[in-house]
């Protein structure tokens, strides 16, 4: 098997992705490789850069002066390495992730085990670890990149998760159903659970009767029965999403439903569509719990512009209706729903009743999820 890793980097995330690459290139030879790009360049850091890489084995190295996005950068290494390389599986991964020392081989492995397990009509979809949350690990000197030794990450995200009641120790474990959790406005989420809250008040008074938040919120993508059993049972999990940074697949999925489309750059949700196209075409998605990999580690996600990242949400949210939604009558009302409940999001988010900020950042999700580019 030829194994393709490939990672995008920008300017700032120069340190991040050298420390990362020194760690991850330890398990690569002849037919593992990573090809790696510089997004966005300036021409000036150009041989600094290829300096800085230089000395590591098996590594790709391309740089472009022009930012091209998330789907457009993967895109880029994806042709580079169909035509220099003719990789059997693919790997994508972030440059602020934690890997254990034989992550590439045991998600080799992975893919070859729930291969022989396919019945014979169903066909291996894209494939990802567990992902947990840096930050929120509290675990000493990850910014070495260096997988913690003598640490049941089991164990503790269990217990931060349960016993602390931080759900924000989880990154992501797939969305087992991809309409209810990107279609519907988490903002109407948010009413549904005020409204549930209200009545149960009265219910659980009146009646002594308890209304389970599951039978009505039933779009939500993650409740904890589905976290215990995932932290318990370490057993492959069929969902319909998995995070873009940590995608992993077989040659005939990408021939099949064909790279990330570039519509989604510079970045939002190209993984949502790239992973729903590829159940649309009957590929079985996995959720792998039997890995656990960590995420942010150097904290960028807590850090980026929620300007910039509420402009992106908008314009692609309605680009993933447009592409996935194709009853018009539901699309317009998924239309009315994003542009009346998103505000509550927008406030969640600030976490202060500003009246000007609030607006301000409406009229700028309003602005790009009604005017697609």
């Amino acid at each position: 098997m030829k194994t393709a890793i490939y990672m995008l980097f920008q300017n700032e995330e120069l340190k991040d992705t050298i420390t990362s690459i020194s760690v991850i290139s330890r398990q690569t030879n002849e037919s593992r490789q990573i090809f790696l790009l510089g997004n966005g360049i300036p021409k000036s850091m150009s041989e600094k850069i290829q300096q800085c890489f230089k000395d590591f084995k098996n590594v790709n190295l391309y740089l472009s002066s022009t930012n091209l996005g998330v789907a457009g950068g993967r895109n880029f290494l994806i042709d580079k390495i169909n035509h220099n390389f003719k990789a059997d599986f693919f790997i994508s991964l972030d440059n602020d992730i934690v890997v254990p020392e034989n992550y590439f081989e045991l998600i080799e492995k992975k893919s070859v085990e729930l291969k022989r397990q396919m019945k014979e009509d169903e066909s291996l979809g894209i494939m990802s670890p567990l992902v947990a949350q840096g930050p929120e690990l509290d675990l000493p000197n990850l910014e070495t990149y260096e997988y913690p030794k003598d640490v049941d990450l089991y164990e503790r995200i269990f217990h931060i998760y349960f016993e602390n009641d931080n759900a924000q120790v989880i990154y992501h474990i797939g969305i087992r159903r991809w309409a209810k959790h990107y279609i519907v406005n988490p903002g109407f989420q948010y009413l549904v659970s005020f409204l549930l809250k209200f009545i149960n008040f009265f219910f659980k008074r009146i009646f002594q009767f308890h209304i389970k938040p599951e039978s009505i919120t039933t779009f939500l993508a993650v409740d904890s029965e589905y976290v215990w059993r995932m932290l318990r049972k370490k057993v492959p999990e069929a969902v319909d999403c998995l995070p873009g940074g940590l995608h992993c697949y077989t040659k005939e999925l990408l021939e099949a439903i064909g790279p990330y489309d570039n519509r989604f750059n510079p970045f939002g949700y190209e993984d949502a569509d790239f992973c729903i196209r590829a159940k649309k075409e009957s590929f079985i998605n996995f959720l792998v719990h039997d890995i656990i990999i960590i995420h942010d580690v150097g904290h960028r996600h807590i850090n980026r512009s929620y300007k910039k990242k509420l402009q992106t949400i908008a314009r692609c949210k309605r680009l993933l209706l447009i592409k996935h939604v194709p009853l018009l009558p539901i699309r317009i009302l998924r239309y009315i729903d994003y542009l009346v409940f998103y505000p509550l999001v927008i406030r969640r988010h600030l976490k202060q009743l500003n009246i000007k900020g609030n607006l301000e950042y409406t009229l700028i999700f309003w602005k790009h999820f009604l005017f697609l580019k």
